[in-house]
């Protein structure tokens, strides 16, 4: 779909920042009232009201500029949601307790709060979490600041993910319609809703479902499909999941990863919030800049219109230097002449830029903006896809044939202060089950080993992402355990936290039996992951990322000891297909082999141990013979590596 084009725009009476005329002047206080039950919130820019007995959410969001009250009827922003309880959950519509929590004339701060009951799907996981929000209003800025706290108020350890929501009409009118735009690793999606018709469109980079499972950056914004007045929101991109727009319904949404809260700790994150006019479209923001791009091929040449402008104060002796990369040419490179601007301000500026072109080329457009502030140096690059003639930034796999340029992520994962492994009597194991888990770990294993198991089962990604029916919560449950076995499970169902308790599990004595086939490596997101630093190989690929199964014809497995020869594990026991090469780590053994292919690995980390299954239980052998994980020697010997002895012959 072709994107809305500047000359569809309807002219705004009010240019939306020149109004306030701030420059040169004094920016009037920041104030705050309680009226009739609400809190309201107003500077230069924008009135906010707050009503503490609907969940906290702001029911008022005006521009002043342009007079756009963006939160009508039955409307409200800022939301707070577990999104492990689904829509509507526990927030909406109760009371929150509320106070000012700074005020001064530069600034109000106004804190919202409410301690979580575990209602809905979740369950106890989610109760006991202290929900703050603090938004804050500063003088002589258009900018909501917004700060988010979930704190562990219970006694024992927690998980939650938060999910904002903002139910809003861009251009102050239902009427209006809307246009959504998401930044994606393929590009920056947009839809768009006609209220009449009631259907909506999208461009070849918006997911039907609505989310964005891969944000290419953290931000999303919403415009007015005919006044071009608009909201963007812009939150860190280090624990973001996922962006979505229930487009029938004017929202704007986003959603973090699962984060782990011990009794005690607190998570936080933030976010801005501020209006948008005169821009065609949102390609990039910030909490310096926004941007809009509009390239045409015309005549053998591609002509780029670039809207620029800042979110709040001017930036001055302004760069902007652009790049044109070949997608299809080895990514070759093309530098476009830099232009100079001796200031951008709140109302944006518009560059132009030409350079020649084959439409039916596909490419990346890169820019990068550098000036000076009033805070410092500003130096801000952001690319986009232009697919022309050659049309989305999605292969037949739907992988992209670019992927745009991501921030690097920066997790901190909270802990208790003390972490201590409890010993058990009678072995406590954790069964994290995939696609042909029993054939790996046969379940007579740990009943010979008089264990108790809790068997946690795999779901791929869906509207929700990947999951486990059950992982621990907590750090005390997880230190109970003594072994944990994850077969064939997608790393992204662990998620960073579960990984990186996974990690402190081995390190304080714990057991991890990790392995499978594809399931477990080349199709897991192991690569670069946290766990695969835990694990004792590393492995080779195809050149599409992804193991391929060879065919090994009924090969012999055999026991590895140190200083003596290999002997096989049971008479006739073979593996029938491999898949990935492995490569063992320094310091890792090989205890059981296929040949030159490592079958288990094992290695020690911290005081505990971790068992990499390699081989594959994959195929039907030919007459007399078995696969190795149908042996009772199989069983034997990984009852030896667990240390503990069998209690049945």
């Amino acid at each position: 779909m072709k994107h809305p084009q500047r000359g569809t725009f309807l002219a705004v009476a009010v240019s939306l920042f020149c109004a306030v005329a701030l420059a040169g002047g004094t920016a009037a206080a920041v104030t705050v009232a309680l009226e009739n039950g609400k809190y309201v919130l107003e500077n230069d820019y924008l009135q906010l009201r707050v009503d503490p007995a609907q969940g906290g959410v702001v029911d008022h969001y005006l521009v002043k500029a342009t007079g756009t009250q963006l939160v009508g009827e039955g409307c409200f922003m800022l939301g707070d949601h577990f999104w492990q309880q689904l829509w509507p959950g526990e927030f909406l519509n109760v009371p929150y307790e509320a106070r000012v929590a700074a005020e001064s004339p530069e600034s109000v701060t106004l804190e919202v709060s409410r301690v979580s009951r575990g209602e809905g799907t979740s369950g106890a996981s989610q109760k006991d979490i202290r929900m703050i929000r603090r938004m804050t209003l500063t003088s002589g800025s258009p900018l909501l600041h917004v700060e988010v706290a979930m704190e562990n108020v219970g006694q024992v350890g927690k998980q939650a993910g938060y999910w904002s929501q903002s139910l809003l009409y861009p251009g102050g009118s239902k009427d209006d319609g809307q246009v959504l735009f998401r930044p994606g690793v393929r590009g920056v999606s947009m839809s768009l809703y006609d209220p009449e018709s009631q259907l909506y469109s999208f461009t070849a980079e918006e997911p039907p479902q609505g989310f964005v499972r891969d944000p290419q950056q953290g931000w999303m914004a919403t415009l007015g499909e005919r006044s071009h007045l608009g909201v963007a929101f812009v939150m860190r991109y280090d624990e973001l999941m996922f962006l979505y727009n229930c487009t029938s319904s004017y929202t704007n949404e986003w959603q973090y990863q699962t984060v782990g809260l011990p009794v005690g700790k607190t998570w936080t994150t933030d976010f801005v919030v501020y209006p948008l006019a005169d821009l065609p479209r949102v390609d990039y923001a910030s909490r310096t800049l926004v941007a809009a791009v509009e390239p045409e091929d015309v005549g053998g040449d591609l002509k780029l219109t670039l809207h620029l402008a800042t979110v709040d104060s001017p930036l001055a002796q302004v760069t902007v230097t652009p790049e044109m990369i070949l997608v299809r040419q080895d990514r070759k490179t093309l530098p476009l002449p830099a232009q100079e601007l001796a200031q951008v301000g709140l109302q944006p500026a518009l560059l132009s830029f030409a350079t020649p072109h084959d439409p039916a080329e596909p490419v990346v457009l890169r820019f990068r903006v550098q000036g000076e502030a009033a805070t410092g140096p500003v130096d801000e690059t952001f690319e986009i896809w232009y697919g022309a003639q050659y049309g989305t930034n999605r292969q037949v796999d739907l992988s992209p044939l670019y992927a745009l340029a991501t921030p690097e992520r920066h997790v901190t994962f909270l802990k208790p202060d003390r972490i201590e492994k409890v010993r058990n009597a009678v072995p406590q194991v954790l069964l994290c089950k995939g696609v042909y888990a029993n054939a790996y770990l046969p379940p007579r294993l740990f009943n010979d080993l008089g264990a108790e198991v809790t068997s946690s089962y795999f779901t791929p990604a869906g509207t929700w992402p990947a999951q486990l029916s059950y992982f621990p919560v907590s750090y005390e449950d997880l230190m109970a355990l003594d072994v944990i076995a994850v077969l064939n499970v997608d790393t992204a169902a662990l998620g960073a936290g579960g990984q990186e308790m996974l990690k402190d599990f081995v390190n304080h004595g714990g057991t991890l039996v990790y392995g499978g086939d594809l399931w477990a490596y080349s199709r897991a997101n192991l690569s670069g992951s946290p766990l695969a630093d835990l694990l004792p190989v590393t492995f080779a690929t195809g050149p599409e990322g992804q193991g391929k199964v060879e065919a090994l014809g009924a090969a012999p497995v055999q026991v590895v000891a140190e200083g003596q020869p290999a002997s096989p594990l049971a008479p006739a026991a073979v593996m029938e297909y491999a898949t990935e090469r492995f490569t063992l780590k320094p310091g890792a053994r090989t205890v059981l082999a296929c040949g030159e292919r490592p079958v288990v690995v094992v290695w020690e980390v911290g005081e505990g141990r971790v068992i990499a299954l390699t081989g594959t239980a994959l195929g039907e052998p030919p007459p007399g013979s078995r696969l190795f994980t149908r042996t009772r020697q199989w069983r034997e010997l990984l009852a030896d590596l667990l240390q503990v002895e069998p209690t049945a012959p």
